[in-house]
């Protein structure tokens, strides 16, 4: 693999990802017709934690758009 496409992938991974936490901590999740957030232990836990889901969710997203600059101001 190239240098370019190693950088696309950390890319992409991490804006996937970064999406998936920001929207799971802001909205919940859909399933059985019920919403599940702060429901589950895992629920409640990231329910403490969301702070830090949230900055972790932000540092993805920083990550993923810095690899996109970095891979659009390549010579």
């Amino acid at each position: 693999m190239t240098h370019e496409t190693i950088v696309n992938l950390i890319s992409q991974a991490t804006g996937l990802l970064s999406a998936v936490i920001l929207y799971w901590g802001s909205f919940g999740v859909k399933w059985q017709e019920q919403t599940i957030k702060g429901m589950s232990p895992l629920e409640r836990y990231i329910g403490l934690r969301q702070y830090h889901i949230g900055w972790i969710g932000c540092v993805l997203a920083a990550i993923a758009n810095l690899s996109q600059t970095y891979l659009t101001l390549l010579p």
